[in-house]
Order: structure tokens, then sequence, then C-alpha cells
């Protein structure tokens, strides 16, 4: 008989939001200095940040 394993993972907003960012950095992408300096939208099937980037 086949044993079924069901896992759940769950993240607080800003700790996602930190390792999105990481994830970007380790892509040479730019991003903000911190999840605060941007404006996430984390609603429905997407995660959007949009942000400043200093001149």
């Amino acid at each position: 008989m086949e044993r079924q394993i069901t896992r759940r993972y769950a993240f607080a907003k800003k700790d996602l939001k930190e390792m999105i960012l990481e994830w970007l950095r380790d892509k040479d992408l730019p991003v903000p200095a911190n999840v605060d300096d941007a404006t996430w939208d984390m609603d429905g099937e997407t995660i959007a940040l949009e942000w400043t980037a200093p001149s």
C-alpha cells in the first residue's frame, strides 16, 4: 500500500519578500535595498514588486 504524505509550507509575507529579493540578487538583477523600499502586490496568482531606483 502506497503511503501519502501531505506537506504544507507557510511563510510570513516579510520572510517571503526577503527570499524573493535574495533570489533576484543571486541572479544579479537590480533590487531595492530592503523589502520596505518596494510596493508589493501579493494578491492573486502573482507577486509583483515595484520601486524607484536612485539615479
